[in-house]
């Protein structure tokens, strides 16, 4: 995972590679397709209507194999119930990018969210997720805030081997390289677009998922995880 020697071939060849893998030819609820549904529904709603909307959250996850369980009400309840209690905190970042500044000095903060999810797997004062997982975690927070958190799984964690704060820092100083250094000059003034147009995506996709999908063709695409 060495992004200090990255260009900005090796970015462009990553990211199409996985909509080549991932959005070409796919089905409309493919992984992919549930990432654009989930981000465009809560987009589309209020933050203190967004515990009605679990259901939808706990699809997009399994069709990332996540494997959350729905036989009972208790993922359901889980999830509405930390939505409630991260409201204020999901607020505070509501207008915060993988590009501000102010990232670095809220690692701190990023990192509980976090673990405030995977605490869902082990909970004792309420209902619990047991499958709740490290892609589950990031994923849920790059759902609601698609422009901020940079989503991992358990083989790029391992292979980064920082903490959810110290990526997150990572993951700032490695956007800001991609858009003023690697990229283009076209580029730099608007890159996500610069994107959606290269890549010919529907909709247009923030900068922290192309960083998460150039994690994923780091970690699985270029050797064995």
């Amino acid at each position: 995972m060495d992004w200090e020697s990255a260009t900005w071939a090796q970015f462009e060849r990553a990211i199409t590679e996985y909509r080549d893998k991932e959005y070409l030819g796919r089905s409309p609820i493919s992984r992919e397709n549930a990432y654009f549904s989930i981000v465009r529904e809560l987009a589309a709603t209020p933050i203190d209507a967004w515990g009605e909307h679990v259901d939808s959250l706990v699809l997009f996850l399994n069709r990332w194999n996540c494997h959350l369980p729905t036989k009972t009400p208790e993922t359901r309840l889980a999830l509405e119930e930390w939505l409630g209690r991260e409201r204020p905190a999901l607020e505070a970042v509501a207008q915060l990018t993988i590009f501000d500044p102010e990232v670095a000095g809220r690692r701190e903060e990023f990192a509980r969210l976090y673990a405030s999810l995977m605490a869902l797997r082990d909970s004792t004062n309420g209902p619990r997720i047991p499958t709740m997982g490290d892609a589950a975690a990031s994923k849920i927070l790059g759902a609601l805030r698609p422009s901020l958190f940079v989503m991992w799984d358990k083989v790029i964690k391992k292979k980064i081997g920082l903490g959810y704060d110290d990526f997150m820092g990572r993951m700032h100083a490695f956007a800001l390289q991609v858009r003023d250094e690697l990229a283009p000059e076209a580029a730099r003034a608007d890159i996500e677009g610069y994107l959606q147009q290269r890549l010919a995506y529907p909709v247009r996709k923030p900068l922290a998922k192309y960083i998460d999908e150039y994690n994923w063709w780091l970690a699985w695409s270029l050797g064995s995880p």
